[in-house]
């Protein structure tokens, strides 16, 4: 499998696009790493030398992807991408939330690298007073975790590559 690296700045130029499409950019080049041994090679470049494109990154930033998963009432997956409001899309797929048995008001715990989140799974920010966390399934298919006019990422210290675990409290 293919391992891909982004580099800060990347990441810088990701954060300056719309979401939708930077969220379209990262599932692509994700889907190109995945599949990369399949593809067959064809002349691309058209004679033009890689050093054309730019010099060699010494530093590049990198973070390993994790397949989303589903085991014993754990929803286990990682942001993906956090946008310029702090709002954070994981990989965390619809299927998978419907096969958790998520229903739109459930009180979530979120496990970050901050620790745990409580958490309201809703369809839109107004589900939750202001300053209180949110998620709900983004135009995407995925679950996106955000604050009511707030920051996820700051609120929790996540960010892109963060591990997080979603559990639908009992209580």
């Amino acid at each position: 499998m293919l391992k891909v690296e982004w580099t800060s700045k990347a990441i810088e130029d990701l954060h300056k696009l719309d979401n939708l499409i930077a969220l379209r950019i990262i599932r692509k080049i994700t889907w190109f790493a995945d599949n990369f041994e399949k593809i067959i090679p064809e002349p691309l470049a058209g004679g033009l030398k890689p050093e054309k494109l730019g010099p060699a990154l010494a530093r590049p930033v990198t973070f390993t992807m994790h397949e989303p998963a589903y085991s014993a009432g754990n929803l286990r997956g990682m942001a993906v991408f956090v946008d310029h409001f702090g709002n954070c899309n994981t990989n965390i797929p619809r299927s998978m939330i419907e096969s958790a048995g998520l229903k739109v008001g459930d009180n979530l715990t979120v496990l970050t690298p901050a620790g745990e989140a409580a958490v309201k799974f809703g369809t839109t920010y107004a589900d939750v007073p202001t300053g209180r966390a949110v998620a709900f399934i983004d135009e995407l298919n995925t679950l996106k975790l955000s604050v009511n006019m707030g920051s996820f990422s700051k609120s929790y210290e996540t960010r892109a590559g963060s591990k997080i675990e979603v559990r639908k409290n009992t209580e």
